[in-house]
């Protein structure tokens, strides 16, 4: 089972509580999904086949999670012959709002438009 969805979309929460009511394990997040790593995968540098290969400890769990991955999905669902898979989407207000309180950022527009706006008319 794949659970696919954006970033600070609650991917982790209902994958975890998915597994736990299931009493299935889980891959939540891994490291060989991360920047560098992913980033061969995402531009269609190494294929699914060679992905699974390297992270197969993270594919042996029966639920996996991991954001990253919903920009391949059908991909990835196609070469474990997966039908369906879970696609997590959050009010875009609120996943907004929690990437930017995770990066600590005010998420006003009026810091940032007034430098643009002042560097362009001098």
């Amino acid at each position: 089972m794949f659970v696919f969805g954006n970033q600070k979309s609650g991917t982790t929460a209902i994958a975890s509580l998915l597994a736990a009511a299931t009493a299935k394990t889980v891959t939540l997040d891994f490291a060989g999904a991360e920047v560098p790593y992913a980033t061969a995968l995402l531009g269609g540098g190494i294929p699914i086949a060679e992905f699974v290969r390297r992270n197969s400890w993270a594919f042996s769990a029966q639920v996996i999670k991991e954001p990253t991955l919903t920009f391949v999905a059908p991909a990835l669902m196609d070469h474990f012959g997966v039908a369906r898979a879970a696609f997590i989407v959050r009010n875009p207000y609120d996943n907004i709002r929690s990437m930017l309180v995770r990066q600590k950022l005010r998420g006003d527009l009026e810091p940032f438009w007034f430098e643009i706006t002042h560097s362009l008319h001098g």
